[in-house]
Order: structure tokens, then C-alpha cells, then sequence
């Protein structure tokens, strides 16, 4: 595979102008290593939505009529659905009570709101195998109700704010039938007041919610008791599981129950209704710890990791590491589950949750590079690397386990639309960035843009060569695939190896050709030794096949 690096980081030229430009946006970098194919930009301050493949050109865009309310995901008919910001509500522990689902040509094909003075849906929306949603919505609960419930009143100024999850069935173009429903406030616990309802020891009952538990991020007599902002769906084990981002944990909760069922402990496949059945992150929240053993830090983007990729079954969290002890960096953590083979969680009494430590961390190399307070989260891919959103800088970059970063993109879209090259949005957040492969459904039998254009305005010219998915692979782009070069940086010497016939170009980041020859034998030496130390731009031709990469000296 050709090993030509396409660095346009600042971390490496922290100065670097190419074509008299800064490049501040767009494609950063790129190595062959990355995994080629689409990735699904949907930035929450804009109304558009786009699709962009691995040289950062657009392929496709989609145009709406509200704000993202952080997520979008692309259906495997080619529909977008979209989480949507309303600011209909009052309830503002994530905007949104929208949803929406749009035609590839940007057709709005149904929506449904779920936002009024006592609800707000919010985050995120998870599609089950049989096309129904599930959707988080926070609820509003009195203050009396809250202290009769055995909340200590010293420590709640407001009504207070309590998630649940419904399915949804949508129904024509703009409704939506609730067919189940479960709700967090069904299932509380309280050590505080013996004569209000579910007083009891709190770690005798993990499966139950500490109705009096608030973290170091909720200390500030905060009305958003849980906060949960992500969800997915387990079609094998019938269990959801979201992030409660308030306890800093993620808990799992049986789906096969009736709606009466799940108000209750007893019922469903695995007969504990709606109690939980498994959290993580944070023992201190059903007192089986102590603050050190808290391993998440307002975590996001809690999922299952499928079949066939790699850690398959694991549960992957994006931790943003707000309020880590330490210092402040992000990681993408991966647990296993402790499952017995009918899919129980196991336990020893008094005893938290297992398991006792992480299956992998994955983190930058240097660890502080990627952090992101709020939003963020994370895709695994089928080489085993992992496609971060730093949601708040509107950052994307496939990592592999070691920290090494293959691709790296900036988001150039701010509230008012993409920015030029150079400047810099200041407000393109990202709640998560979505990776396709290219033989991906949604794909088949639509047209795909191929203007080799970026997003950003007054872009940088460079070539970049990126596999479309109604192009085949000539006999020359697979030799072109089979080229090596490097070092990257080099000294004295550039080195090509290259099964096939082609030529190559050096030139220096103002665009003037300082080199330039044909490659004809297994391994062509460049003597590079009076060139000054600098930046390169390395270009190989195969046939009409071209790829193009920055080098250092």
C-alpha cells in the first residue's frame, strides 16, 4: 500500500503557509493507512448537513430548515435523520424536541416534536431493526414531588429535570405513536427520609437510582438530575443502553418488558423490569466506591461495538475527561461486559459492577491533544482504528491504538455557513461524525458529487485522490497503491520502491519544481542532499492516477 504522507498539520508545521495560505480548515492531514470511504458532517450550528470522503472534498449536502440538536445519522435508504433544535422548551439540559427525516434530495419526509413546558427530547435517536426510535426525553418533576420522592431540600433550588426513553412508531408526515416507555423516576432509591417512598440502603440496591446523588459536574445545586445523552440498542440481548452523563456512568436497561412492566422490578426477559440491569463508571453513585474509582468523567456516545469489528460485543465510551483528577485529556475507553451465557450481568454482593479495569484506552500521543468538555464521541472502524469527533473544536481524526493519527479534519462550518480557508468558524461543534463505507446502502443508485471540491471557501488547491464509489479499480490505481515512499522526514535520501512504472515531482510549499524524474526499477533512490531543510510536496503519477503528500527535511 502507498505510503505517501499528506501533512498539512499544524502540529508539525506550526507555521507552515502553502499557496499563501494558513491552512486552519478542512483536510489536515492524511495517510494511506486511514480508512478510505465517506463521513457524514453534521455541524450544530447550521442547517445543512454534508458528506465528505477522505481528501475532505464534498460528495453530497443536505439542506434543512432547523438547527442540529447534536445528531444526524444517514439510514440505509439514503434518508437522513436528524435531531433537531426547537427552543420550544424550557427544559435545557440538551436542546432539541425535534426530530426529522430527510430525502437524499432534501425533502422533509416527517417530523415530530416532543418539546412543550414539561418535556424536551434531546441528544440523540437510536433506529431499531424494525425502523422504529428510540428517543431520550427530559421531563420536568415538581419540587415537592422531588422532596416527597426523600430528595434532600438543600440541595435542589428548582423543579427538577428526570429522563426517560420512549419508542416511537412514526406514522404519516408528522406523528408519531409512543408503544413503549420507560422512565428513570419509576426507579429510585433513598437513604435520607424513612417515611418517604423507597427508603433503603443504597448499596444494597444498585439497580436503583440514588435520588439524592449529584457529581462534582452537577454540584451546583443543578436541576439536571441525569442528563443521559446517548443511546443504542442491543437487537440480540433486547437491552438499550444510554449515558448518564450527571452519574458519570452508562446503564442498561431491559427493553423486552410491557410499558407497565418497565415501571416496575419484576418482568421481562431477564424478570427485573425496569430496574437496572448493569452500570459503569462511577461506584461512588450507589456507594460500592469511592471518588478514586471513578473512571468516567461526563462521558458521551455509549455503544455496543458490532460484528465483525474488532472488540466485537465490548461496550465503547467517549470519556471527555471534565473534572479527571489529573490532567485534562479525552480518551475512548472499552469495557467488557461481565455476561454470563443468558445474558446476565454477574455480581458478587457488595461488590460494584465489573469489570475491575479497561479492555483498551485509546488516547493521543501525547493525551492532552485531544479533549473536549462537552459533546464528542467516537466510531470504530474495520482496521481496528477508532474515528474521533473533539466535538467542541470541531476536530475529526482516526486514531490507531497507539495514539497515531491517520486523518484529521476541521470542520470549516460555523453558525453562518463554511468559512474560508485561514480563518477560523469559532463556532463549528460537532456531536459526532459518522464514517461509511463505500459500498454502504444508502449509496447504491445515488449520485455522488465528484467536483474534487472542499467545503471551506477560497480553498487550497492540492491533489488528492480519493476511490469513488461508482469507480472500479484500474490496473493503474492498483499499482499506484503498491508505491512506498519515505522516510517521512528524510535526510540525504528520498526512497520510492514501486512495482510499476511512474513518475515522480518534489516541489516546495510555494508550488516551485526543485525535482523531478521517472521511476523504472523495484527501488529509485533520490539524493536529496542539497535540498534545504523544509517542507516538500511530494507528487506520483501512475497512468492518469495521482496522489499527492507533504514532506519533511
Amino acid at each position: 500500500m502507498m505510503r505517501l504522507y499528506f501533512m498539512l498539520m499544524a502540529m508539525l508545521l506550526p507555521a507552515t503557509m502553502l499557496m499563501s495560505q494558513q491552512i486552519t480548515v478542512g483536510l489536515i492531514g492524511r495517510d494511506s493507512l486511514a480508512v478510505e470511504g465517506y463521513t457524514l458532517l453534521a455541524p450544530i450550528q447550521n442547517t445543512n448537513t454534508y458528506l465528505i470522503d477522505n481528501c475532505g472534498y464534498m460528495v453530497h449536502q443536505w439542506t434543512s430548515t432547523n438547527p442540529l440538536a447534536f445528531n444526524a445519522r444517514l439510514l440505509k435508504n439514503g434518508n437522513l435523520l436528524r435531531a433537531t433544535r426547537l427552543d420550544k422548551s424550557d427544559i435545557l439540559n440538551g436542546v432539541g424536541g425535534g426530530i426529522e427525516i430527510w430525502s437524499w434530495d432534501s425533502e422533509l419526509l416527517w417530523s415530530v416534536e416532543f418539546s412543550d413546558s414539561v418535556q424536551n427530547s434531546h441528544h440523540d435517536v437510536e433506529v431499531m431493526p424494525n425502523g422504529n426510535l428510540l428517543v431520550m426525553i427530559a421531563v420536568e418533576i415538581r419540587k415537592a414531588d422531588v422532596f416527597n420522592a426523600g430528595r434532600d431540600s438543600s440541595t435542589l433550588l428548582n423543579d427538577m429535570w428526570v429522563d426517560k426513553i420512549v419508542e416511537i412508531k412514526p406514522i404519516g408526515t408528522d406523528s408519531a405513536e409512543i408503544i413503549w416507555e420507560w422512565n428513570t423516576w419509576d426507579h429510585l432509591v433513598q437513604d435520607r427520609n424513612p417515611q418517604a417512598p423507597n427508603y433503603g440502603e443504597i448499596a444494597e440496591h444498585p439497580e436503583r437510582v440514588d435520588i439524592n446523588y449529584y457529581s462534582t459536574i452537577n454540584r451546583n445545586l443543578f436541576r439536571d438530575f441525569t442528563h443521559v445523552n446517548s443511546i443504542d440498542y442491543n437487537p440480540e440481548l433486547d437491552q438499550i443502553l444510554i449515558s448518564v452523563r450527571n452519574f458519570d456512568e452508562i446503564w442498561i436497561i431491559d427493553h423486552s418488558t410491557s410499558t407497565i412492566e418497565a415501571k416496575g422490578s419484576v418482568g421481562g426477559r431477564y424478570n427485573k423490569g425496569g430496574d437496572l440491569l448493569y452500570r459503569w463508571g462511577n461506584p461512588l453513585a450507589y456507594k460500592l466506591g469511592e471518588d478514586q474509582d471513578r473512571v468516567f468523567y461526563a462521558q458521551h456516545d455509549a455503544y455496543w461495538i458490532e460484528e465483525p469489528l474488532p472488540d466485537a460485543g465490548k461496550v465503547a465510551v467517549f470519556n471527555n475527561g471534565a473534572g479527571r483528577v489529573s490532567e485534562n485529556f479525552s480518551s475512548v475507553d472499552v469495557i467488557e461486559l461481565p455476561l454470563d451465557e443468558a445474558g446476565n450481568y454477574v455480581r458478587s454482593r457488595d461488590s460494584a459492577f465489573g469489570p475491575a479495569q479497561l479492555s483498551v484506552r485509546i488516547t493521543a500521543k501525547q493525551p492532552s491533544d485531544i479533549y473536549s468538555g462537552i459533546f464528542a464521541g467516537s466510531q470504530f472502524l474495520k482496521n481496528g482504528n477508532v474515528l474521533i469527533a473533539e466535538g467542541a473544536s470541531g476536530e475529526i481524526q482516526e486514531l490507531d491504538r497507539e495514539g497515531n493519527a491517520h486523518w484529521k479534519y476541521v470542520s470549516p462550518v460555523g453558525k453562518s455557513g463554511p468559512v474560508a480557508q485561514g480563518s477560523l468558524p469559532g463556532d463549528n461543534s460537532i456531536f459526532r461524525a459518522n464514517h461509511y463505507s463505500y459500498d454502504y446502502e444508502a449509496f447504491q443508485g445515488k449520485h455522488l458529487l465528484s467536483l474534487n471540491a472542499p467545503i471551506e471557501l477560497n480553498p487550497i488547491s492540492y491533489n488528492c485522490t480519493s476511490r469513488p464509489i461508482s469507480t472500479s479499480i484500474s490496473e493503474d490505481l492498483q499499482d499506484l497503491q503498491s508505491i512506498q515512499a519515505g522516510p517521512n522526514p528524510f535526510t540525504d535520501m528520498l526512497i520510492i520502491r514501486s512495482a510499476a512504472q511512474c513518475e515522480f515531482a518534489l516541489y516546495d510549499v510555494s508550488g516551485v519544481l526543485v525535482m523531478k524524474g521517472a521511476i523504472q526499477t523495484p527501488v529509485y533512490n533520490v539524493d536529496t542532499r542539497h535540498l534545504i531543510h523544509g517542507t516538500y510536496i511530494l507528487r506520483i503519477a501512475a497512468g492518469t492516477h495521482v496522489e499527492t503528500g507533504l514532506y519533511l527535511k
